[in-house]
Parts: C-alpha cells; sequence; structure tokens
C-alpha cells in the first residue's frame, strides 16, 4: 500500500501567503463606504458654510426647437455674490440674446437678490439706470423663494448641483442619504487626470452618478443625472410622463483657497425631452474669476437693497398690512402707494449682527 505523501512545509507557507496577500488585496480594493465618502464631501462643503466673496463669469447658450424659444441663442452674465453664513446677497449683469430681445453689453440687465436676515428682495431692470419690479417677500414666502439663490450663491456646481438647476436648495449629499438604493463602484475611475469614487444612487429626484474626487477635497468632479416620469421635480411635483431631463456637470477645474480646495471652472448643461419631439437645452460654461474666503463683509457693503431704482414697481407677500399687489411704488429706501403715503420702510443703517434689521411698517 503506497502511503499519501505530506505536503513540504514550503508549499504550506507559499499557501499561506498567497491567501494572505489574496486578502489583502481585497481590503485595499475595498475602499471607503458611501457614508464615509459622502461625510467627506460634507466635511469639505461645510468650510463655505461662514462667509466668503465670490466673483463669476458665465456663457449660458440655449437650443430650442419649438415657440419662442426656437433657435439658438447665447446670453452672458457678470455676477458677484456676498454670503456671511445667514445673510445672501447676489448682483448680476446679463446681455447678449433672450428670447424676445438682444441686450447690448454696454447697457446691459441688471438683476439682484437678496436675503437680509427678514425678507427676501427679488430685482430686475432693463439697467442699472432704469426703474424695474421688485419682489418682496417675507416670512414663510421668503424662506421658500430664497432657497434657489442661496442653493446658486453657494456654489450651483459647488454644491447645489442639479437640485440648484430645479430651483432646490439641498445639497446633493443630502439628497444621496435619502436615496432608495445607493452604492459605491468596485472600481474608481479617472477624471481629468484624477481617480475619483464613483457614487451611483436610484433617488426620488431621479438616478444620480457622482464623481468624487479625493485629491481635491472629495469635491464633485462630474456628475449625471437622470430624470424621467414620475421623479420629481424640485419638491412641487413629478416629472411629466414621457419626458426626460438629463443634468451633467463636467469639466471641473479645482484651486486651492486658503487651504480648501474649490471648483473654479464646469460646464453644466440641462437637456430636456417631451414624447412629442421638443426639446430645451442648456448649457452654461462657468467660471470663478475670484473668490474670497473670511472676508470682512461690514467693510464690503451692508446687506442692503441700495440698487432699487426710484419708480420701480414693487410686489409684496407676507408682510401684515401691506396688500399683494404691484401698486406701490419703490422711493429712496420706502415703499409709497400711488398717494405718496409711505407704506413700508427699510432701514438703511449698516447691521453689524447676522440678523438683519427688521422692516417697519408705517402707520397712518
Amino acid at each position: 500500500m503506497t502511503a499519501t505523501p505530506k505536503p513540504s512545509p514550503i508549499r504550506w507557507i507559499s499557501t499561506i501567503a498567497l491567501c494572505l496577500l489574496s486578502l489583502q488585496s481585497a481590503l485595499a480594493e475595498e475602499g471607503p463606504s458611501v457614508s464615509e465618502l459622502l461625510d467627506k464631501y460634507a466635511q469639505t462643503q461645510d468650510k463655505l458654510q461662514k462667509s466668503f466673496v465670490i466673483k463669476e463669469e458665465r456663457t449660458v447658450v440655449i437650443r430650442a426647437n419649438h415657440g419662442f424659444l426656437k433657435g439658438t441663442r447665447t446670453r452672458y452674465e457678470v455676477s458677484e455674490t456676498h454670503y456671511d453664513g445667514e445673510r445672501i446677497r447676489k448682483r448680476t449683469k446679463m446681455w447678449g440674446k433672450f428670447a424676445r430681445s438682444s441686450v447690448p453689453k454696454n447697457r446691459p440687465k441688471h438683476v439682484s437678490r437678496l436675503w437680509d436676515g427678514n425678507s427676501f428682495y427679488q430685482y430686475s431692470s432693463k439697467s442699472e439706470d432704469d426703474p424695474g419690479l421688485l419682489f418682496l417677500f417675507r416670512e414663510k414666502d421668503a424662506n421658500r423663494n430664497k432657497d434657489p439663490v442661496t442653493s446658486d450663491a453657494l456654489g450651483g456646481f459647488v454644491t447645489g448641483g442639479p437640485r440648484a438647476a430645479e430651483g432646490g436648495s439641498e445639497r446633493v449629499d443630502a439628497t444621496l442619504r435619502r436615496s432608495d438604493s445607493i452604492s459605491v463602484r468596485n472600481r474608481m475611475q479617472v477624471v481629468n487626470s484624477s481617480k475619483c469614487y464613483v457614487i451611483g444612487a436610484l433617488t426620488k429626484h431621479g438616478k444620480y452618478t457622482v464623481w468624487l474626487d479625493p485629491q481635491h477635497g472629495y469635491n464633485i468632479a462630474k456628475m449625471e443625472v437622470v430624470k424621467t416620469g414620475g421623479d420629481l421635480f424640485t419638491d412641487r411635483g413629478p416629472q411629466p410622463k414621457g419626458s426626460t431631463m438629463r443634468v451633467s456637470l463636467k469639466n471641473v477645474r479645482f484651486k486651492l483657497v486658503d487651504d480648501i480646495w474649490l471648483p473654479v471652472e464646469g460646464v453644466y448643461e440641462i437637456k430636456r425631452r417631451s414624447t412629442n419631439g421638443k426639446y430645451i437645452d442648456s448649457i452654461s460654461h462657468i467660471k470663478r474669476t475670484e473668490i474670497t474666503l473670511n472676508p470682512d463683509q461690514e467693510a464690503l457693503g451692508p446687506f442692503l437693497p441700495d440698487d432699487i431704482v426710484n419708480g420701480t414697481k414693487v410686489y409684496i407677500s407676507g408682510i401684515k398690512g401691506v396688500k399683494y399687489n404691484l401698486r406701490p411704488l419703490w422711493q429712496d429706501g420706502k415703499v409709497v402707494d400711488k398717494n405718496g403715503r409711505v407704506v413700508l420702510e427699510v432701514s438703511r443703517d449698516p447691521a453689524p449682527s447676522p440678523k438683519a434689521k427688521p422692516l417697519k411698517i408705517s402707520k397712518e
């Protein structure tokens, strides 16, 4: 009877070493979890919530095949945003080809958004010198209407992501944390020469694919969102049946500012399609020309509506004692009725604290 040969010690050692190498390789490839990645993304974004000034340039190309939007038009925007952790002010000059008119560069449209801690001002005019139209919201209306500008001003493609395109203010990580299904791909992918973690998620707002760049503060290097019928479009209702909306962020460039990696350039696309063949595409090239973190906001000027031209029509909501209509006019920092009686006065003194001074309602 032939005896079974015993394995040599060398073979046992080789087998154990191979197993250990395989285990080590598996552990190395496992990488961080979804929660850990979102936490790292949030850590970078939270550093931006204190105070900043951002100067930005945009080129927006819109293409459509129906209605008054039919054709291709390009507009240009230059904006400056101030944020102190509570109050926010964004002023924008716009020129180029719009839906029904063309605006020259030497006389651009003027658009401003202001949240002073109590009220939201949404102002637009044909130019800085012309009276325009002011929407003034207070209480719950103000909180609702300030969301889009807050999201956009805090980044758009920095923190707002696709929800900013919808008019929502929720940050991307908050949306992803409430996903119905979410995972990290096993392999990292290269985006703009950086190896990125790829997160895929199914949410009530659509299908998300997000590339996080660990070399640049775990910021979003690329993102794609697809919405189909039934997916929520903001919090107002679902995407129409049979229609699709694709939002993408790409070609993002980062810059180190005060030891924080910030995206300073990128391309943001929104493509809408309906079952009848109609489409609207919007392609925005965004470039931040200047970013200042934690500036002396009071030295730069108070958060006041001091850009509104006298004679501007005022549309008021949410302020007790003031009617909701277009009849009042703006006059020297006050809202007056058709007879010149002051119905609302805005303090024009600098507010040193994050909470602005409240509006004062004049009595008869």
